[in-house]
């Protein structure tokens, strides 16, 4: 369906042009707020994400772009994902945040989607120079090395990562709990052997899309933590928990659902 080489080299171009450049290089004019404070757009996001749209469509004619900063721009674009056509889904600088405050934890997520499934994905990280691949039921690869996820050690000893708000009765189970801010770094993390599971809560197309075909290439096992369903690439706050296997994935699931579900209703009243 697609040269993924290709993909990757357009992918590395876009970092190497808009977003390398910029790192610690930041004016105050070239960082802005988008719905709080803490949500930043930088001049790297938006260069990045131009760059990305104009060569991916260009690279598969007929192809449509769901990008997060046009998507904050005009709604509609998430209309994109339910037609036919495939779909490109970018995330032109995930960890903006971090990128802002000069640490080294960004990187750039770029997925397609057809269907309403994802059938292929790319993570980058820039200063590591490091490009994680997959296709569906081809694999997960980082170059010639086929990846696999993270293997199960003791229960007590897997690393989590996840965002701070984690049932204390969750934290027990577990070993060390860490908080990239990084999509990207977290399901670099699931593949490279630098953590064992991973909680997300708010489920936007452009930060999973791509993670959780290449968590599942490499052998990994991941459900929507409300309703026990597997990731679609929609928005959703039904929250997603990454696990190493099927056994770990059921043992954990219960102690996250009923949290996240009193969240969720807590946010509709």
């Amino acid at each position: 369906m697609i040269d993924v080489d290709a993909v990757t080299a357009i992918i590395r171009e876009a970092a190497e042009q808009e977003i390398l450049p910029r790192f610690l290089h930041l004016k105050t004019e070239d960082v802005r707020t988008k719905a709080h404070g803490a949500d930043f757009v930088t001049d790297a996001d938006l260069g990045s994400e131009r760059v990305l749209t104009e060569r991916l469509s260009a690279l598969l004619p007929g192809s449509l772009v769901v990008g997060e900063e046009a998507v904050y721009q005009d709604r509609a674009v998430l209309a994109r994902l339910s037609e036919d056509a495939p779909v490109w889904v970018l995330d032109p600088l995930d960890g903006t945040g971090n990128f802002t405050q000069g640490s080294a934890c960004f990187g750039v997520i770029v997925a397609l989607v057809q269907g309403g499934r994802t059938r292929a994905g790319w993570l980058h990280d820039p200063l590591g120079q490091t490009t994680v691949v997959a296709e569906e039921g081809g694999g997960a690869w980082s170059g010639s090395t086929r990846l696999t996820a993270s293997s199960k050690p003791q229960r007590h000893e897997m690393r989590v990562q996840t965002g701070p708000r984690l049932p204390e009765e969750f934290r027990t189970l577990l070993g060390a709990a860490s908080w990239p801010k990084c999509a990207a770094h977290m399901y670099l993390s699931l593949v490279l052997d630098r953590a064992e599971v991973v909680v997300f809560r708010r489920l936007q197309p452009w930060d999973h899309a791509a993670g959780v075909l290449i968590h599942a290439e490499a052998g990994g096992v991941s459900g929507q933590i409300l309703g026990g369903g597997p990731y679609v690439p929609i928005m959703s706050e039904n929250g997603l928990l990454m696990t190493p296997d099927r056994e770990t994935w059921e043992l954990l699931a219960p102690f996250l659902e009923r949290d996240f579900a009193a969240h969720v209703c807590g946010k509709a009243g």
